[in-house]
């Protein structure tokens, strides 16, 4: 079975004259970087696609005229967390039902 993930994406906007080559390197090190600061953040990097380039409407709304618009997506996922939390006992069951968590005592 799959693990649950979520997508986010990574957007950047690059001049025109930049070659194939600048650009795939550019996004290696964006990947890199957005990878590193997600694992900070106590994510998993399950998957990394990329860059794609935006579409025309993108384009014209959100990157200027001598730019091209390109994205990066990164699948990831969160490790299951312990918490330890005081809840009083004559509300505990009130909390476990509205809250769905599961409670160790």
């Amino acid at each position: 079975m799959s693990k649950p993930s979520i997508w986010e994406t990574v957007h950047a906007n690059l001049p025109k004259w930049y070659g194939a080559d600048r650009i795939k390197d550019t996004f290696e090190r964006m990947a890199r970087l957005a990878s590193e600061y997600y694992e900070r953040q106590g994510f998993i990097i399950l998957e990394v696609r990329g860059p794609y380039e935006a579409t025309e409407e993108q384009r014209l709304c959100l990157c200027p005229p001598d730019a091209d618009r390109y994205s990066v997506y990164l699948r990831m996922t969160r490790e299951p967390r312990t918490v330890h939390v005081e809840i009083p006992d004559n509300i505990a069951l009130e909390v476990q039902e509205k809250t769905g968590l599961v409670f160790a005592e």
